[in-house]
């Protein structure tokens, strides 16, 4: 409900300063969500109050104090308003309380006209042909929703991890896709996180018109309940994830009067990653028997584990076995070439995703025997690349290998498009990439098995001729109208604008 509010009281300021369109404060606001602090007893009459914690592996109870960090399995917190010996009408008869993380972040701005003809989702971006803003404090876990307003008739956002390489920032690899692209008003998008970070967000003036915008970020998750009596207990656990939490108590007295008290911004770490502390290697002939010990501070955690096999020393991992529940496995190397600098990855998962990996030593097999498994896999051997519009001898490959799965079925795609199929003994396959159009172009080769695909995706970048004028700008009194100009707009709008 308080989230609702915020965005609608955003929404009403924007309107009220910009008419008949959409939401724009002329500051940048952020919203704070967290209770405030009071203590209001009948007139004016204080009660004790305590808030405390303890988790399995800390029995406490330990006093929590505002903007505290806990670390503990399964951290319960007690609120505990004491009842009064001498005046029996002050007992507590009940308890309201509420939990909230994550914030709601309002940014507003002035809308930035591109260049003429430039189009994000043609010729990729450019950074300064957007309005980027940040926002820090996105945790793992969180369901980060976003919502931009904006007083033009079409407005696009992009969002990408702030430390993420720009040069990967491709318009349909961002956070939210192209979910805010599309010509709504508001343009709405969300994503669940998963890692903690800070994101940016480019905003796109797509119809090249003044105007101003009002962006919400909102991450913020609520719990609520009330319970008899003078003390309650909340299951920080019950958030499924590390989580910083804000806390609002109300408690009810025998004569109807309040108190409230409030715990702000205290951080619950609950849940942590499984550790391995060794990987181990037994040979007896083709035969390796693998084990591993695993820790993990959550008692009754349940591990699962990704098995990998590197034959360069640790430099490249294939996948050998997933969903291993085990701390031991079998591998049977018959079949193998020689290979003197092996290692074996261990990845151990928990029921919340938190992981961490080890690796063996390194150690050698020889090939003995018929092979009871099958690898195979893709790499990009050209690599993401560019090239001038009308070159000519430019090419997407991929190297393909396969160990005792022949032959393989493959298909390659351009941008969602099938253009080939085929069969492949493991082998370098080879597309050509001239002819294309300006802008951004994605190839990929899907390798297919009788129980799943894996593909492999590379861009391509087409670049106008720097020494030709493709399109020259107008102004909009000008008497002459340039056929082959709408001509070329028209086109690129029929081909490129995917909504």
């Amino acid at each position: 409900m308080q989230r609702r509010i915020i965005i609608v009281v955003a929404f009403l300021t924007f309107c009220f300063l910009y008419p008949g369109v959409t939401p724009q404060p002329m500051n940048s606001t952020a919203i704070d969500t967290t209770p405030t602090k009071s203590n209001i007893l009948g007139d004016g009459e204080s009660n004790p109050f305590e808030v405390t914690w303890w988790s399995r592996d800390n029995q406490g109870p330990v006093e929590l104090q505002d903007n505290d960090i806990v670390d503990g399995d399964r951290i319960e917190v007690l609120a505990t308003f004491p009842n009064s010996t001498e005046n029996p009408e002050d007992n507590i008869v009940n308890i309201q309380w509420s939990a909230s993380s994550g914030f709601i972040e309002s940014r507003n701005g002035t809308l930035l006209i591109p260049d003429d003809g430039y189009e994000p989702f043609i010729q990729g971006l450019q950074l300064d042909q957007l309005v980027w803003e940040r926002f820090d404090g996105i945790q793992i876990g969180n369901n980060v929703r976003l919502t931009l307003f904006h007083n033009n008739s079409d407005t696009d956002a992009l969002v990408y991890w702030a430390d993420q390489d720009n040069q990967t920032w491709y318009t349909d690899a961002g956070l939210t896709a192209r979910q805010m692209a599309t010509q709504a008003l508001p343009e709405t998008g969300s994503f669940v996180a998963n890692r903690a970070g800070s994101i940016v967000v480019g905003i796109y003036c797509y119809d090249y018109q003044p105007g101003h915008y009002n962006l919400i970020v909102d991450t913020t998750d609520e719990a609520n309940g009330k319970v008899d009596g003078n003390t309650v207990v909340c299951e920080t656990w019950q958030w499924e994830k590390n989580v910083t939490l804000s806390f609002d108590f109300t408690a009810t007295t025998d004569m109807g009067q309040l108190i409230k008290q409030s715990l702000n911004n205290v951080t619950f770490n609950n849940f942590f990653a499984p550790q391995i502390s060794t990987v181990d290697i037994v040979a007896d002939g083709a035969l390796r028997y693998i084990s591993w010990s695993t820790t993990d501070r959550n008692l009754f955690e349940t591990h699962h584990y990704e098995i990998r096999l590197s034959i360069d020393g640790g430099y490249t991992y294939l996948l050998l076995s997933t969903g291993v529940t085990r701390n031991s496995y079998v591998w049977n190397t018959a079949g193998f070439d020689d290979y003197e600098v092996c290692r074996i990855q261990i990845t151990a998962i928990d029921s919340v995703g938190l992981s961490s990996s080890a690796v063996s030593s390194i150690f050698s097999i020889g090939a003995n025997a018929d092979f009871t498994g099958s690898f195979w896999y893709a790499t990009t051997a050209s690599g993401n690349s560019s090239y001038i519009w009308g070159s000519i001898d430019n090419k997407v490959s991929w190297q393909v290998w396969i160990e005792n799965y022949n032959p393989m079925e493959y298909e390659v795609f351009i941008d969602s498009e099938i253009i080939r199929t085929g069969w492949t003994n493991g082998e370098e396959i080879s597309v050509d990439a001239d002819g294309l159009s300006i802008g951004l172009h994605m190839f990929t080769l899907a390798l297919i098995s009788d129980a799943e695909r894996r593909n492999d995706t590379v861009y391509v970048e087409v670049l106008p001729d720097p020494h030709e004028v493709v399109l020259q700008s107008f102004s909009s009194g000008s008497a002459g109208v340039l056929i082959v100009a709408i001509l070329f707009l028209a086109e690129l709008s029929r081909r490129y604008r995917r909504r």
